[in-house]
């Protein structure tokens, strides 16, 4: 298997991540410091509805080291006209094991609304 797709963000860092499942994206980003490979399952099915972007976090699996890890999150959101920042209250570092229906029911209704 080969290295997985990158992309330069706003600031330089070069990021990589992992394509799942067809439609339209969405960017999934592990908690602390995560990668790509840390999403345990399938994130409850969420690939049927959408193609994840699994991301590795700054300085993890394939990506460059961080530089401002707490901001990055919105700054990656604000960078998509169409992208709208979403978290998961009361979820673990898991939300689609933690309560995956919840996870899939937000995300399909969003790609609704669209």
């Amino acid at each position: 298997m080969g290295p997985m797709p990158r992309f330069t963000s706003h600031d330089g860092t070069i990021l990589a991540y992992h394509p799942r499942g067809e439609g339209e994206p969405l960017i999934c980003l592990p908690g602390g410091a995560g990668r790509a490979s840390s999403y345990p399952g399938d994130l409850g099915g969420l690939a049927v509805h959408r193609r994840l972007v699994l991301l590795d976090n700054r300085g993890t699996g394939e990506s460059d080291e961080p530089e401002d890890p707490a901001t990055y999150r919105r700054d990656l959101a604000a960078l998509t006209p169409a992208a709208t920042y979403a978290e998961q209250p009361g979820a673990g570092h898991f939300p689609w094991v933690d309560d995956p229906r919840r996870l899939v029911d937000r995300v399909t209704a969003w790609q609704t609304a669209t």
